[in-house]
């Protein structure tokens, strides 16, 4: 005899334990962070990591919630084989690894998402990503520096006629991605770490920098993580055998420093700037302000050239840090002042932030993608993270930026 009688759809599925150990710890919580956030008893997490193990799809729903994966994830049969924690996080950034927040992580993540949907895009357009000549340790970073500006053909004149640090920084990352390198904006703790590259692997460098950061920060967060994607793999090895680990990070950093603050301050042009000179003589710091917008840098650039140039002693420099930061405090709270006394509220801009953590040109170019019919719809608002209903808004958001700079070099 037949039976009409409907199965009940499982509640529970087998998935493997090496699934369940990969999912917390790539987020970086611990399982007593996991018990906690998800309600689930600990020991019950313990065995689901000892052994492959049945789960409520309940309980795996709550574990996706807290390990900001899709249920479907739970499914697999073996880890991604891709590495949480990029190789050169151990060789390019003066981070503990093993303590970074789960916030980083997602940045991490997000960014590794983004970088192989860029490799997608270029494959079936039939393009190809930058290849960066490789530079050695050894090379002198301010040489460098002028070196690259003369590829990027941006003369110092044009860079201090830009009306705001924010027109700046729209160029500078315009500029940078029209090199072929798309640039991430993710929020993540700025305490933890101000932004990163990637460069590992067969896929397509990029930079990621730290939304919630100041736009000059920014801007020289920029240029110092071109420099780890410049610099050379078989140098950073050689470096950490021979230094350790942590003095090879220094030294790199050190480095890097100098590129960034020598790209966006030549020394030629420094030195001759009649800002300096009287600095020089009268110590005055309100000449410094007048140089930080002047070149669009932070002040802690500025005094570092004195530095660098026998001008300024590094406990000199350590104090002018520190009344820097308690002056960033100050305006940070006048502002927060000022806006609940008008009755302000943050209102985040959800669409922009959705291109700017996407990358303007790599957004525009999967517009394109899209129109053309190289990719699907779903591709694109899959990659955007976005409703359908919602793309016309960030189509609107990437043409804004563009309008805003002159010229976009994307159409030069």
């Amino acid at each position: 005899m037949i039976s009409l009688k409907k199965e009940k759809p499982k509640n529970k599925i087998v998935v493997k334990k090496a699934i369940m150990k990969w999912a917390r710890e790539s987020i970086g919580l611990s399982i007593e962070a996991v018990s906690e956030k998800s309600k689930i008893d600990i020991e019950e997490l313990r065995k689901w990591e000892d052994v492959d193990s049945e789960v409520k799809i309940s309980d795996l729903k709550k574990l996706a919630k807290t390990e900001k994966r899709t249920l479907s994830f739970f499914f697999l049969n073996n880890p991604p084989t891709i590495n949480p924690i990029p190789r050169d996080f151990r060789t390019l950034d003066s981070v503990n690894v093993e303590t970074l927040s789960p916030k980083v992580r997602l940045a991490i993540r997000k960014a590794q998402r983004n970088r192989k949907f860029y490799a997608y895009l270029l494959e079936v357009t039939k393009s190809e990503f930058v290849k960066l000549k490789p530079i050695s340790f050894n090379s002198n970073p301010t040489e460098l520096a002028g070196e690259f500006r003369k590829y990027l053909n941006i003369s110092i004149e044009e860079q201090k006629g830009w009306k705001s640090e924010g027109f700046a920084f729209n160029r500078w990352i315009d500029i940078i991605e029209g090199s072929g390198i798309p640039v991430f904006q993710l929020p993540f703790p700025k305490q933890e770490i101000r932004g990163f590259c990637l460069r590992e692997d067969s896929l397509p460098p990029v930079i990621v920098l730290n939304a919630g950061d100041a736009i000059r920060g920014r801007i020289f967060t920029l240029f110092h993580e071109f420099y780890h994607l410049l610099l050379s793999q078989k140098d950073i090895d050689s470096l950490v055998f021979s230094k350790g680990e942590k003095l090879a990070h220094k030294l790199i950093e050190i480095k890097a420093n100098e590129f960034a603050g020598s790209f966006l301050v030549p020394n030629e042009d420094f030195l001759g700037n009649e800002y300096v000179k009287k600095y020089l003589v009268t110590k005055d710091d309100r000449l410094v302000t007048n140089l930080v917008y002047l070149y669009k840098v932070s002040g802690e650039v500025i005094y570092r050239k004195f530095v660098n140039h026998g001008y300024m002693s590094e406990r000199e420099y350590e104090m002018k840090r520190v009344e820097l930061q308690k002056w960033y405090e100050r305006e940070e709270l006048r502002k927060r002042k000022k806006a609940e006394e008008k009755g302000q509220k943050f209102v985040p801009d959800y669409y922009r932030d959705i291109v700017k953590s996407s990358s303007y040109d790599l957004s525009q170019k999967a517009f394109a993608a899209a129109a053309k019919g190289v990719i699907s719809t779903n591709e694109l608002v899959t990659f955007l993270n976005v409703k359908l209903a919602g793309l016309e808004k960030v189509i609107d958001k990437t043409n804004q930026h563009y309008a805003q700079i002159k010229p976009p070099s994307h159409q030069q």
